[in-house]
């Protein structure tokens, strides 16, 4: 179970996140994205989560601009959206919500990275 220090910091950039999304801060949002996803896998008090996340900020640190930059609009709006609603659930000792919320997060990001990538295939395809 998360501390409340460890709590506060999940919110506080869930909310961030969810600011810089809806006004469409991308540097702000990719920011307050990693600083949300760290503060969980610590609070998860799970070594192997706390590895892959790390790993996926690596990834992710190369991919922020094809998957930020250019999205369909409201996308970062919607990913803040769901990081509240995760903190909530973590919040409120809920594990299971929490779980349930982050699987449904990772599906959306990882929809929205596929549509850009098609995007970008289709009309690299069409420049030729």
């Amino acid at each position: 179970m998360a501390t409340p220090i460890q709590v506060r910091a999940i919110r506080e950039a869930a909310e961030a996140s969810a600011v810089a999304g809806s006004d469409n801060q991308i540097e702000q949002f990719a920011a307050m994205d990693a600083r949300f996803h760290d503060a969980v896998s610590i609070a998860a008090h799970n070594v192997f989560l706390q590895a892959s996340v790390v790993n996926v900020r690596k990834f992710a640190a190369q991919t922020d601009v094809l998957l930020f930059h250019g999205a369909a609009p409201g996308s970062l709006a919607e990913a803040g959206r769901q990081h509240v609603a995760i903190a909530r659930s973590i919040a409120d000792g809920d594990a299971e919500q929490a779980s349930a919320l982050m699987s449904a997060h990772v599906e959306t990001t990882q929809r929205q990275f596929e549509r850009r990538i098609r995007d970008r295939l289709f009309n690299l395809g069409g420049q030729g």
